[in-house]
């Protein structure tokens, strides 16, 4: 009987390793946040960048979430594409 319940308990999802793979999630996108913040800085902005936080961005929204954090993400995803839109029109 307790070897059956060792094994059920091995085999539920760990509500934690989900939050923290969320967390990693959200400190990554934090971090090229960060760096475009940079780049804008000193006015190089470079694509792959870009690409990169809107792709993290599409992954995010998979994994479903609050409204809130859905808002920001809109926010973030229409800057990138706006800044991306700049790149696309300068020569």
């Amino acid at each position: 009987g307790s070897v059956g319940a060792l094994l059920a308990v091995q085999e539920v999802p760990d509500a934690l390793d989900g939050r923290s793979r969320g967390l990693a999630r959200g400190n990554d996108l934090l971090d090229r946040l960060d760096d475009l913040r940079h780049a804008l800085l000193i006015g190089a902005i470079p694509r792959q960048s870009l690409l990169a936080l809107r792709r993290l961005i599409a992954d995010r929204r998979a994994g479903g979430g609050d409204a809130r954090l859905s808002a920001i993400l809109d926010e973030i995803e229409l800057r990138a594409e706006v800044e991306l839109a700049k790149l696309d029109r300068d020569p």
